[in-house]
C-alpha cells in the first residue's frame, strides 16, 4: 500500500492515534510528496454537503479535520498551509512542537497579524513561550498587537477575568514590550470594550492597570507621561489620541511635572487631532502663573494655536496669553503682536476678544502694534475695528473694492467647438465620445458620422473595429463604470446598429465582421448577465422615465439619414462650449432646408430652437431677413428679436411654442391659445412649479424586536411636495397640439424633461446632455432632479451626490432666476456634501454680480427649510461665513437683504446657531450702518432678547438700527 493510500485511510477511518506515527517514520522528502494527496483530501472532505435533511455541512467530521491539520503541519509548505488550514491551531502545535519545528512556523506566525487583526487563541504569552524555544522572533507589530490583550483571559465560564500578572511574568514585558504601546497604532483604547474584566467585583481597564503599576513603582512615571505626549502627536486614529490624552491626565500630573514637560506639551500644538491640544491649553492656563513657566518658547508655537481652525482652540489660547500679559510686563509687546494672529480668523467673537485683550495691555507700545495690525485690517470686523480704532492707522485702511463679475460671452471664438476634419479625427471624437468627457461629444458624433457618410469606403470603416468594439464591451458590461451613464449606453446602441449599416453596405469589411460576430457571441455567454444590446427604436431604461425621448428621436433621425445618404445637417449640432448654437448658423442651416424644400425633423428642430443662443442675435436677424421666407422667417425672427410678438401660426404650431418657452418661458401668449396650454398649465411645462414644505407626524409599522412583533409607530416626516400636472387626456392634448390627434406632430421638449418618475439614477454625464438640450431654460429639467432629490430631505444622500453635483454645475453655467431653481439652490446652500455647498455659494455670488437672482426669494426658502429642520442650519450658516461673506459691497448688500428674509421666517423660539447669523447681521449693518425697514425683522429680534445668548446681540442690532 502506497504513503498516499495509508493517508487517505487514515483520514477516511478518523483514526487520530495513528496519524503522527504514520507521518514521524516518513522522511522529509516523503512527506512533502504527500502534499499533492493531501491537497486533494482537504477540497474532499472540507466540501459543503447536506449532512440532513433540513442541515449543511462540512464532509469531515471533527477528528478528520484534526487528522487533516496534523498531515498539513508536517507536509505542507507555509503556502499551502496559509491557504488550507483556517486560523492558528495553537493547542495542536504545542502537541507537535516537540516532534516537529518547521522552518517556516515563525515567519507564518509574525504574518498573522494584519489590520490590526490576529487570530483569537494567538496570545502574547505564548508568543512569548514560542521566543524562549528558539521557534519565534515575534515581530513588534504582533507583540503590540497581543499585548493589547494581554490583561484578559477568558475563563472555563467564559467570561473574561482581568490577570494583570501576565505583565510581571517576563521582564521584557514592561522593560521593552511595554513601550512599543507608544510607537505603533494598536486598538488599546478598545481592546475589551465589550467585556468586563472583573476582579473582587470591580471592573478594571488599561488605564488603571497602568495607574496601578506606576504607583507600585513597576513602570517609571515621567517616562510614561513624556511617551504619552509624544505619542498623542503621532499619526495615529482619533480614538488612540485620546486614549493617550486620557492616560497623561488619568496620571494626575502635578504643577512641577507639568513645568518640567513644558517641551512635551508645546509638542502636542502640532498634532493631528484637537484633544491633544485641548488638553495642553487645559494645563498650560494652570501653569502660566508659574515663574518658570517658558513664555518665550510658548509665544514661538502661538502662531500655530491662533491659526487653527477650531475655536475652543484660538479662544484658550487668547486666555494663555491674557494670563502671560498680566504676569510680565516686559513682554506684553511680544505677547500682543503673537495675539494679532487671531485676526486671521473670521469669526467676530474671536477677533473682539483678541481686540480688547491689544486695547487692555497694548498702550505702551502702541507704535509696534499698530504697525502689525496694518498686515491684518482688511481682515478686521466692523466691531473690532472700531475697537481698534487709536491702534490702525487710516492710510493703512484699504477701503472696499465693488467686485463685479464679467458676464461671459458664450458665441466667442475660444468657445467655439471643433468639427471633425477627417476621418481619423471623426475616429478620435468616438473614443472621447464614449468616455463621456463632454455634453455635446454625443451630438457631435452624429454629425460627424453624417457629415462624412459619403466618404466611407471599405479601407477606412475598418479604422473604427476598435471604437465598434468598445461600444460592445460597454453593452456587455465589460465597459461599464461608475462614470457610465445611460446616455453612454444609448450611444453604444446607436455605434452597433452603424456598424450593422456599414456591414450591409461594404460587405467585405471583414475587420467589422469580426468584431460584431465576436462581441455579439461574447454578450451571450455570461450565465449571469444579459447582454444590453437592443435595437435603437426599443431602447430605454427601466425606470421608463421620457427624459431620453428626445436624444434617442435625434439618434434615429441621425441614422435614417445616414442610410437614406441624405447629407443635410442636423439642426441642433452645438457650435459653442457647452452646447449652444450661434443663432447665425441656425439660421443658415435653417435656410438651406428651405432652399431644398425639406421640412427639418421636429426634434432635431426642438433642440436646436432650444439651444439658439439668444445673447446677441441682431446679425442673426439680419441673416434671417435675407435667407429665409414664409413662417419661417416669422418664426426666426419671432425667437430672435426680443420685442418681437407672434404672427400667423399655419403649419409647426410646436415650433412656435418652442420658440415662446426659450425666449421667454414665464410670458404667455394668447395668440397661442388654440393650441397651447392654458396659463396654469404653461407655468408647470416650463418650470414654474408650486411647491411647499411639508413637516408633520406620520404612523407607519416598525417590528419592535423586543416584543417580536410589528407595531405601529408615529414619526415626524419632512417632504418637499413639488405639484404636478394632473395626467389627463385634455391636459396632454392642449401640451401637445390639436395636431397631435392627426398624428402628425410628436411633442416638444419641456413635455419629456419636466416630471418624470421620482426615482432616477443617472450619472455626471447624464445629466449634463439632458441640460444640453434646453440651456436657455433649465426649469422643466430642474423640477425632475428637485422631484427626485428633494422630495425626502433627510435622504439625500451619497445616492443621490453625483446627481446633485452634476445638476448643480449645470445651475452654474445656465442659472436664471425661477421658482424650482430657487428652490433646488436653496436646498444646494444645505447639502452636506461640500463641493455641492461650494457650487450653491458660486451661483449665488455670480447671480448677485449679474443681478439675476432673487436674494429674498432664497432667504425666505432657506428660512422655511432651517425653521422646519429640514438640513442642519449650521451647514448653511459654514456656507454663508465661508463662501459669501465680505467678497464685494454689493455682495455684502445683498447677503444683508438675505439674512433679513431669512429671520423673518425663522421661528421665535431661536434655533441653535442663531447667535453665529446675528454676529454676521451685525458685521453687514455695521459696514452699512442702515436701519432695519422691515418690522417683521425688528418683532424677531425683540422676541430674541428673552433669550440669554442672543439678548445682549439682539439689544445691540435693535440699537444700531435705531442710531441709524
Amino acid at each position: 500500500m502506497t504513503n498516499q493510500e495509508q493517508l487517505s485511510n487514515i483520514v477516511a477511518s478518523g483514526n487520530e492515534l495513528a496519524i503522527l506515527p504514520f507521518l514521524k517514520k516518513l522522511s522529509t522528502k516523503e512527506r512533502k510528496a504527500l502534499a499533492s494527496s493531501l491537497k486533494d483530501l482537504y477540497s474532499f472532505y472540507h466540501e459543503h454537503i447536506k449532512v440532513s435533511e433540513d442541515k449543511w455541512g462540512r464532509r469531515a467530521t471533527q477528528s478528520q479535520t484534526k487528522i487533516l491539520d496534523i498531515a498539513a503541519y508536517l507536509c505542507f509548505g507555509m503556502a499551502d498551509y496559509r491557504k488550507r488550514v483556517f486560523g492558528l491551531k495553537a493547542e495542536l502545535i504545542d502537541t507537535l512542537l516537540d516532534d516537529y519545528q518547521p522552518k517556516w512556523l515563525g515567519k507564518y506566525i509574525n504574518s498573522l497579524v494584519r489590520n490590526n487583526w490576529a487570530p483569537h487563541n494567538l496570545s502574547y504569552l505564548w508568543l512569548l513561550k514560542l521566543q524562549k524555544r528558539g521557534v519565534l522572533n515575534p515581530a513588534p507589530a504582533l507583540l503590540v498587537r497581543q499585548l493589547c490583550l494581554a490583561i484578559g483571559e477568558r475563563s472555563a465560564s467564559y467570561n473574561y477575568v482581568y490577570v494583570p500578572e501576565n505583565l510581571t511574568k517576563y521582564k521584557e514585558t514592561l522593560q521593552d514590550h511595554f513601550w512599543l504601546l507608544f510607537q505603533y497604532e494598536t486598538t488599546i483604547y478598545n481592546s475589551f470594550r465589550w467585556r468586563e474584566l472583573e476582579a473582587e467585583k470591580k471592573i478594571y481597564s488599561w488605564i488603571d492597570t497602568i495607574v496601578q503599576l506606576v504607583v507600585d513603582g513597576q513602570l517609571p512615571r515621567k517616562k510614561i507621561l513624556q511617551e504619552t505626549l509624544r505619542a498623542s502627536t503621532q499619526d495615529f486614529n482619533r480614538s488612540l489620541i485620546g486614549w493617550y490624552m486620557d492616560l497623561f491626565l488619568a496620571l494626575a500630573p502635578s504643577t512641577e511635572e507639568l513645568i518640567d514637560l513644558q517641551k512635551d506639551l508645546f509638542n502636542t500644538f502640532y498634532a493631528s487631532q484637537s484633544k491633544p491640544i485641548t488638553t495642553a491649553l487645559k494645563l498650560i492656563k494652570k501653569i502660566a502663573k508659574e515663574p518658570d513657566f517658558d513664555t518665550e518658547g510658548f509665544l514661538e508655537n502661538s502662531t500655530q494655536l491662533l491659526t487653527s481652525e477650531t475655536k475652543s482652540i484660538v479662544n484658550s489660547t487668547l486666555m494663555v496669553l491674557d494670563k502671560l500679559a498680566r504676569k510680565s510686563e516686559e513682554a506684553r509687546g511680544a505677547i500682543m503682536n503673537s495675539c494679532s494672529n487671531a485676526f486671521l480668523n473670521t469669526d467676530v467673537t474671536i477677533q473682539t476678544r483678541a481686540a480688547k485683550l491689544i486695547i487692555k495691555y497694548g498702550a505702551p507700545c502702541k507704535e509696534a502694534i499698530s504697525k502689525e495690525l496694518s498686515m491684518y485690517v482688511d481682515n478686521l470686523k466692523a466691531a473690532p475695528k472700531a475697537l481698534l480704532k487709536d491702534f490702525v492707522e487710516e492710510k493703512s485702511v484699504i477701503q472696499e473694492v465693488k467686485i463685479e463679475s464679467v458676464k461671459k460671452v458664450w458665441i466667442a471664438e475660444e468657445n467655439a467647438l471643433p468639427m471633425p476634419q477627417n476621418i481619423d479625427d471623426v475616429i478620435f471624437l468616438l473614443s472621447e465620445a464614449l468616455d463621456g468627457n463632454a455634453p455635446w461629444h454625443f451630438d457631435m458624433v452624429l454629425a460627424a458620422l453624417l457629415k462624412f457618410n459619403q466618404e466611407m469606403t471599405v479601407e477606412t470603416v475598418n479604422k473604427f473595429a476598435p471604437v465598434f468594439q468598445r461600444a460592445y464591451k460597454l453593452l456587455n458590461g465589460g465597459g461599464w463604470n461608475t462614470r457610465t451613464g445611460h446616455t453612454d449606453h444609448l450611444l453604444a446602441i446607436f455605434l452597433c446598429e452603424y456598424l450593422s449599416f456599414l456591414i450591409s453596405k461594404f460587405k467585405s469589411a471583414d475587420q467589422l465582421v469580426a468584431v460584431k460576430n465576436k462581441e455579439s457571441n461574447e454578450g451571450t455567454n455570461w450565465r449571469w448577465f444579459t447582454t444590453n444590446f437592443t435595437r435603437l427604436a426599443n431602447w430605454n431604461i427601466r425606470s421608463n422615465t421620457t427624459l431620453f425621448i428626445p436624444l434617442k428621436r435625434l439618434a434615429i433621425h441621425a441614422l435614417n439619414q445616414i442610410k437614406s445618404a441624405n447629407s443635410l445637417p442636423l439642426l441642433s449640432t452645438p457650435t459653442h462650449d457647452p452646447c449652444w448654437i450661434d443663432p447665425s448658423i441656425f439660421v443658415k442651416r435653417l435656410a438651406l432646408y428651405q432652399i431644398l424644400d425639406s421640412t427639418p425633423n421636429a426634434t432635431d428642430w426642438h433642440i436646436a430652437i432650444a439651444r439658439v443662443n439668444l445673447e446677441d442675435t441682431q446679425e442673426a436677424i439680419d441673416i434671417a431677413k435675407e435667407m429665409l421666407k414664409g413662417e419661417y422667417l416669422t418664426m426666426t425672427l419671432f425667437l430672435l428679436d426680443p420685442t418681437a410678438l407672434p404672427t400667423k401660426v399655419e403649419k409647426y404650431p410646436e415650433e412656435w411654442l418652442m420658440c415662446a418657452y426659450t425666449k421667454n418661458p414665464s410670458h404667455y401668449y394668447k395668440e397661442f391659445a388654440a393650441f397651447a396650454p392654458n396659463e396654469v398649465d404653461q407655468k408647470i411645462l416650463v418650470g414654474e412649479v408650486p411647491f411647499h414644505l411639508h413637516s408633520g407626524p406620520k404612523m407607519v409599522s416598525r417590528y419592535n424586536y423586543k416584543n417580536r412583533k410589528y407595531e405601529e409607530v408615529e414619526i415626524v416626516t419632512k417632504n418637499i411636495i413639488i405639484k404636478e400636472p394632473q395626467r389627463k387626456a385634455s391636459f396632454l392634448q392642449k401640451v401637445m397640439g390639436v395636431l397631435i390627434a392627426k398624428k402628425k406632430r410628436v411633442g416638444i421638449i419641456p413635455q419629456f424633461l419636466n416630471f418624470t418618475p421620482s426615482w432616477l439614477s443617472l450619472q455626471g454625464q447624464d445629466v449634463n446632455r439632458l441640460c444640453s438640450l434646453t440651456p436657455n431654460n433649465l426649469q422643466p429639467f430642474i423640477a425632475t432632479m428637485s422631484k427626485a432629490l428633494l422630495h425626502q430631505p433627510a435622504s439625500w444622500g451619497q445616492s443621490g451626490k453625483k446627481q446633485t453635483i452634476a445638476t448643480t454645475q449645470a445651475l452654474l453655467t445656465f442659472w436664471k432666476s425661477g421658482n424650482i431653481n430657487n428652490l433646488f439652490l436653496s436646498s444646494a446652500l444645505f447639502c452636506k456634501d461640500k463641493t455641492v455647498r461650494i457650487l450653491a455659494a458660486e451661483i449665488w455670488l455670480k447671480g448677485v454680480s449679474e443681478g439675476t437672482v432673487d436674494v429674498t426669494a432664497i432667504g425666505s426658502i432657506c428660512g422655511k427649510m432651517a425653521t422646519l429642520n429640514f438640513f442642519p442650519f449650521k451647514r448653511l450658516l459654514d456656507t454663508m461665513a465661508e463662501q459669501i461673506v465680505q467678497v464685494s459691497a454689493t455682495h455684502d448688500k445683498a447677503l444683508k437683504l438675505f439674512i433679513e428674509s431669512l429671520i423673518k421666517e425663522l421661528p421665535y423660539t431661536p434655533l441653535r446657531h442663531t447667535k453665529k447669523l446675528l454676529e454676521m447681521y451685525q458685521e453687514l449693518k455695521l459696514v452699512e450702518a442702515t436701519s432695519i425697514s422691515d418690522p417683521s425683522v425688528s418683532a424677531k429680534l425683540t422676541s430674541w432678547q428673552e433669550t440669554n445668548s442672543l439678548k445682549k446681540l439682539s439689544t445691540q442690532l435693535i440699537e444700531q438700527s435705531v442710531a441709524a
